[in-house]
């Protein structure tokens, strides 16, 4: 009989540890799978801020472009240039194809200060050719830009700011000066006809 009770006691005690050593190697393996899940999507989550944040800078670098007409160049030792500032009505992607792009004068100057290292480009023809801060002159239509490195760019543009709008109001007041110079006339020759017939 007390072999009996042993055994049975004896088996009860290994089902318990059985018991126990199963529980713990679930619990190690359920805490080893959270963790690494956890650490798997705090790396995805990273990634993905990441990836914001360099389309936030491309779409900052985008935004801190700005176009306009030199009224300023100075020389090759200016530190400056002066812009009056134009708007493009949709984004500009590619500086080289100006084609769809209408820029609108935006009533304002801006000072350009240029950097020490700034790199200087020019278009024609579609194509983008380094040049340097000599070939800038009022009149031109830049971007001031970064580059891939991050340095400033200064791109002189291959666009004509049209004037049309300038010569139209031009040529309507012309227009209506003339008309007014035609009627003061006619006023004064029937100012005299009537005079002539007072006499």
């Amino acid at each position: 009989m007390k072999i009996k009770k042993a055994t049975s006691l004896a088996a009860v005690f290994m089902a318990m540890v059985l018991c126990i050593g199963v529980f713990a190697g679930c619990s190690d393996t359920t805490t080893t799978t959270s963790s690494e899940s956890s650490t798997s999507s705090t790396d995805s989550t990273s990634d993905s801020s990441e990836a914001g944040d360099a389309d936030d800078a491309d779409a900052a670098t985008q935004e801190d472009d700005v176009i306009g007409q030199v009224i300023y160049a100075g020389n090759s030792d200016s530190t400056y240039l002066t812009i009056a500032v134009y708007e493009p009505d949709e984004t500009i992607t590619d500086y080289t194809s100006l084609d769809s792009v209408t820029l609108s004068d935006a009533s304002y100057q801006q000072r350009i200060s240029l950097d020490s290292d700034a790199v200087y480009k020019y278009v024609a023809s579609g194509e983008m050719f380094t040049t340097d801060q000599d070939d800038i002159s009022e009149g031109d239509m830049i971007a001031v830009t970064t580059d891939d490195n991050g340095a400033q760019e200064i791109i002189i543009l291959e666009y004509t700011v049209d004037d049309s709008s300038d010569s139209s109001d031009d040529s309507s007041s012309s227009d209506s000066s003339d008309a007014f110079d035609s009627s003061a006339s006619s006023e004064d020759s029937s100012d005299a006809s009537s005079e002539d017939t007072e006499a």
